[in-house]
């Protein structure tokens, strides 16, 4: 399982009124605590044991890199307390894609991104672990696809951690393109955050 751990907004101890911004687990153990918290409260009231809802990332299924899913907080504790009411919109969209890429070919898509004021994130995983490489690129909206994209992450080429990880603060609007250039047989998967539409 994995919880939010990037850019962490939280309390400045001692401060009074003042926040910081981390990334790390440090800052991912407390939001899975706290999450678990509020689920076994909400069993405790109804008598049973709390339920944890993941959603799933990368590859489907199972994988080494998101383990059985991400953390989802509302749905957690909604479902442990055996809620029916209630709704969350947690002002973000969600797409996956996942594929077989062939060495040598590049492969693209386009997302419209439909408010600026939400970050765009592009993970893309490469779970053919220690045989398959690829890179993720990414195109703002107006920039020639043929020329030198704006963002570029190399797969780490260790394939210890084959991943490569765009992410935009303040996207433009318009439509960006994200590129694939696969340069060995790669089972790749993409997730795509934001407020985005294809």
């Amino acid at each position: 399982m994995v919880a939010p751990g990037e850019n962490i907004q939280a309390a400045l101890a001692g401060s009074g009124n003042r926040y910081f911004s981390r990334s790390g687990t440090s800052l991912s153990a407390p939001a899975v605590a706290g999450t678990y918290a509020l689920m076994k409260s909400a069993a405790i009231k109804r008598g049973t044991i709390p339920q944890l809802v993941v959603g799933d990332m990368g590859p489907s299924g199972f994988d080494v890199f998101y383990g059985n899913g991400n953390l989802l907080v509302y749905d957690s504790v909604k479902e442990s307390g055996g809620y029916s009411f209630g709704s969350f919109d947690d002002n973000r969209d969600l797409y996956k894609l996942e594929f077989m890429g062939q060495s040598g070919y590049r492969y693209t898509l386009q997302m419209q991104v439909t408010d600026t004021s939400v970050p765009l994130n592009i993970t893309m995983l490469n779970s053919t672990e220690y045989t398959g490489d690829a890179d993720l690129v990414v195109w703002e909206p107006g920039q020639d696809i043929f020329q030198d994209p704006k963002f570029t992450e190399n797969e780490e080429q260790s394939r210890e951690n084959p991943y490569g990880h765009v992410s935009i603060p303040n996207p433009k609007p318009g439509i960006y393109t994200i590129g694939v250039k696969v340069r060995t047989d790669s089972h790749i998967s993409l997730d795509i955050v934001g407020k985005v539409r294809p």
